[in-house]
């Protein structure tokens, strides 16, 4: 590898602000962070992709080139939707909790 292609890696190990995204290079993937759009909460998830690799795919989505699941086929589900939403799969449990129904809240025992 001669040195502009180490500094062009080098670069990206290093912590980037595309718009409201934060993306921080590491030896392992990437640390992303963004705004939840259900609680507005800045919230951070770690992507095991290579950061350069997360960094072009995160650009074709942006420019709407291809579908997110088409652009990271490795990630699943939980982390495609963080990428788009920045919603954790912890707020989404909340969010869509089971409802209690009258039926379960008239059977429920009293102390």
């Amino acid at each position: 590898m001669d040195n502009n292609s180490m500094k062009f890696t080098d670069d990206y190990m290093s912590q980037r602000t595309i718009g409201e995204f934060e993306i921080t290079g590491l030896q392992n993937g990437v640390e992303f962070t963004r705004m939840s759009q259900a609680t507005a909460q800045r919230n951070s998830m770690h992507i095991s992709l290579d950061p350069i690799v997360f960094m072009l795919g995160l650009q074709k989505w942006l420019r709407r080139e291809e579908l997110i699941q088409d652009i990271f086929p490795t990630l699943d589900a939980d982390q495609r939707e963080f990428i788009q939403t920045g919603i954790t799969p912890s707020e989404w449990a909340e969010i869509f909790a089971p409802e209690e129904t009258d039926t379960e809240l008239n059977n429920a025992e009293v102390p």
